[in-house]
């Protein structure tokens, strides 16, 4: 199967490029291995109440960035959220909380926004990538189960280490060498991740968003049914801070969410300690913590074709609206040069 242009992952950045792409009459397939598209736009559904337990809402100030928040229709926005933020810890991006910046959130969870961007595009979903090898005259792309493509031009939006790991097939190109160089540059940090829902008589926090000031293990807490002021129980998400999360990030299950919880319980207060049920989840590349480039990487090899790889850390200031501007701006420059 041959495409104009393959991308690897339907995170934001992803998408973002194929919809560029796919908008000037390009080819386009994405590739994901998950079962939804937005990487840590992530939305889970706790007794039909949707939860965010990854990005827990959506900020930026670029003005397309803003346009397509806008376009996420039919879903129901939140204007603002969160409103009342509570603790004297750091958010991730502080600047999230300036003047100029546009907060939103969404009943239907921020999924809607990702679904907003792979509306007609061709996502693959599933779809595991295992090896990029480059041929005369192009790139192959092996997946599991045995579907190969073929392109002239790759696109890679994972996280860094994952790139990295990609490329260590992919040959000795001086493309490929210098694709497979930056992608070790980009670090990542880690966030370990715990849903919380308690019974219906569960105290209102009085917060939509906690960030704790004297915690070693919680970053911030979100009081996700904040959102969904109809809901029938209380839902909380409690996400470690990154140093804690790598020390814990390999140990079993049970025993970092049985850390989390006990936190809350000290941090919110000992009804938190006491859920009626957990979600875990493991965030190993949560957002990048590394060197932080100006623009995407744009690799031409005459025998091959082209290698590009975006993401948020392609993007000055990063997130989600750094992941956006970075897929946007490399699909911008492959039109313009083609």
């Amino acid at each position: 199967m041959e495409r104009d242009a393959l991308i690897v992952g339907a995170g934001i950045s992803g998408l973002s490029c194929a919809r560029e792409l796919s908008g000037a009459g390009w080819g386009v397939t994405v590739l994901e291995k998950s079962r939804g598209v937005g990487g840590r736009c992530a939305t889970r559904r706790i007794h039909g109440q949707p939860v965010d337990h990854g990005v827990l809402f959506l900020h930026g100030s670029d003005a397309g960035f803003i346009a397509d928040l806008d376009a996420a229709s039919p879903a129901t926005r939140i204007e603002r959220w969160p409103a009342r933020v509570a603790g004297a810890g750091r958010p991730c991006l502080p600047r999230a909380f300036g003047a100029r910046e546009r907060r939103v959130a969404w009943r239907e969870g921020v999924t809607a926004f990702a679904k907003h961007l792979s509306a007609g595009l061709d996502v693959r979903l599933e779809t595991t990538v295992e090896a990029i090898r480059a041929e005369r005259s192009g790139f192959a792309v092996d997946c599991a189960g045995g579907v190969q493509w073929r392109t002239r031009c790759v696109v890679l939006t994972a996280p860094g280490p994952q790139v990295a790991a990609l490329l260590g097939r992919a040959g000795e190109s001086l493309a490929v060498r210098s694709a497979r160089a930056v992608a070790e540059m980009c670090a990542t940090s880690a966030c370990l991740s715990v849903i919380a829902a308690y019974a219906g008589d569960a105290p209102e926090p009085g917060w939509d968003v906690l960030y704790p000031d004297r915690s070693t293990v919680l970053h911030l807490v979100s009081n996700e049914s904040a959102k969904r002021p109809d809901a029938d129980r209380r839902v909380l998400v409690f996400q470690a801070v990154p140093s804690w999360s790598r020390r814990w990030l390999d140990r079993p299950v049970d025993e970092w969410t049985g850390a989390i919880v006990r936190e809350a319980g000290t941090t919110v207060g000992p009804w938190a300690a006491s859920p009626t049920e957990v979600h875990s989840h493991r965030w190993r590349f949560a957002r990048s913590s590394g060197v932080e480039m100006t623009a995407p990487l744009l690799l031409r090899d005459r025998d091959h074709g082209i290698m590009a790889i975006t993401g948020e850390s392609f993007a000055p200031g990063g997130g989600v609206e750094g992941a956006w501007v970075a897929g946007r701006e490399l699909a911008r420059r492959l039109v313009s040069e083609s």
